[in-house]
């Protein structure tokens, strides 16, 4: 028997499918939450620097430029073009099909945001919130 042609009988079908949906809907709610407990750690008066958006059914990722780090680059710079250049390039190179494919093979693999850098970055947005 090949493997491509297994088939789980009739009567255990149901509950495999059911299982596996659970286990699906469990793991997206883990990342979701994870992306929660980010937000409660940052406060609600800092941002996010990614945004996600859908075009045409795909998802893109842009650079916040609302961000008080990204707006303090762009007022300090003597020129605004190059930095846009390259946030531009930043945003439409960003190996998203290669993270999601790390993320499936070894989803425990991936450092968390801010991961020993906490302090560096709170004092970061201290700064850029007294702007």
């Amino acid at each position: 028997m090949k493997k491509s042609r297994a088939r789980p009988p009739a009567a255990l079908r149901r509950d495999l499918q059911r299982i596996a949906r659970t286990a699906r809907n469990r793991a997206s709610s883990i990342y979701r939450h994870r992306g929660k407990i980010i937000q409660r750690q940052l406060g609600a008066t800092e941002a996010f620097l990614w945004t996600h958006l859908t075009k045409h059914g795909k998802s893109f990722y842009r650079i916040n430029r609302d961000h008080p780090l990204v707006r303090k680059v762009l007022d300090s710079a003597e020129e605004r073009a190059p930095v846009q250049a390259l946030f531009s390039l930043i945003e439409q190179t960003i190996p998203a099909p290669l993270i999601v494919i790390n993320n499936a093979e070894k989803p425990d693999a991936f450092g968390q945001p801010f991961e020993g850098a906490a302090k560096e970055l709170q004092l970061a947005m201290k700064q850029c919130s007294t702007l």
